[in-house]
């Protein structure tokens, strides 16, 4: 059960989650020398293989104090996603109430933050990638996800050119990011009919009938993830045309289009995903996990 010093001022303070608190900037410094933590520009959280408790402040923003010096303002419902711990680190580094009263939000930040608009809401090509990381942190220590790296892939955004040839190398990228470790997959099936079936699937390399298996062996096989193998059978066939030579300036369609398109219905499907493998797994979300599930898709 979530617990600590913020979560019980949180339920304490029920309609008052969009409070602002505001702290001192040296707050962060434990953080930036902690190897198990990453420090971006308006967020603080473990990083998926962290060996302390997991905990995230999924949005800070600059503030100034009645003086000018700056300071760090947080929502109180983001406070509560801190493990218990860290939420006592951050206590220490509150404003006292003098100081705290007259402090306030830079203007630049004040709207969207109120209105919970900041950080709320991601990217389809965000959410994959953060779908594919909690993905991976229910395997732990086993890599179910071999090529996942710990950013943001380069390549994971919207086409730079709207071209078939550019589509092309966008799904052999994203499927060599999607690929999962056949071998993990098998050693987690229950049935011993499964695991005989899971031999064969290796010997021939059928990854969407394998992660089909994994599904229906858990109980857990969907509609949605049913459409998230279509995702990949499609991505695969993208793949394929990638090794003919294509002209860079062919539009006979819309393929910044047809992308998006394919993006959305794959984030759908690594949501549905996620929490197929955490309810086969026997797991529950935890703190990290539950903000990525809570966010928005654009």
């Amino acid at each position: 059960m979530d617990q600590g010093y913020y979560v019980d001022l949180f339920r304490n303070h029920e309609g008052q989650g969009l409070v602002a608190l505001f702290f001192e900037p040296a707050v962060l410094d434990r953080f930036r020398n902690d190897p198990n933590y990453k420090v971006a520009d308006t967020m603080v959280s473990t990083k998926f293989d962290a060996t302390t408790e997991p905990s995230c402040i999924q949005q800070y923003v600059w503030g100034r104090k009645a003086d000018g010096e700056p300071c760090i303002a947080v929502l109180l419902r983001h406070l509560r996603f801190l493990s218990t711990r860290d939420q006592l680190h951050w206590q220490a580094h509150e404003l006292l109430l003098e100081k705290a009263s007259k402090a306030k939000i830079e203007a630049r930040y004040a709207g969207p933050m109120l209105h919970g608009e900041f950080l709320d809401a991601v990217s389809s090509y965000q959410a994959i990638f953060l779908y594919l990381r909690e993905i991976q942190k229910v395997f732990d220590p086993d890599k179910l996800l071999p090529n996942l790296p710990d950013e943001l892939p380069p390549f994971l955004t919207p086409l730079a050119y709207n071209s078939k040839k550019a589509m092309a190398s966008f799904a052999q990228d994203l499927l060599s990011l999607l690929s999962m470790s056949l071998t993990v997959l098998a050693q987690h099936l229950y049935q011993t009919s499964s695991q005989a079936t899971a031999v064969e699937l290796l010997k021939q390399q059928q990854s969407r009938n394998l992660i089909r298996l994994y599904f229906e062996d858990r109980g857990q096989f969907s509609r949605e993830i049913e459409e998230t193998l279509d995702v990949l059978r499609e991505l695969n066939e993208w793949r394929v045309k990638s090794a003919h030579k294509l002209v860079p300036a062919e539009q006979d369609q819309d393929y910044l289009a047809v992308q998006a398109q394919l993006m959305g219905r794959l984030q759908q499907g690594l949501k549905a995903m996620l929490l197929g493998f955490l309810h086969g797994e026997g797991k529950t979300p935890d703190r990290t996990c539950q903000i990525v599930l809570d966010y928005k898709v654009d």
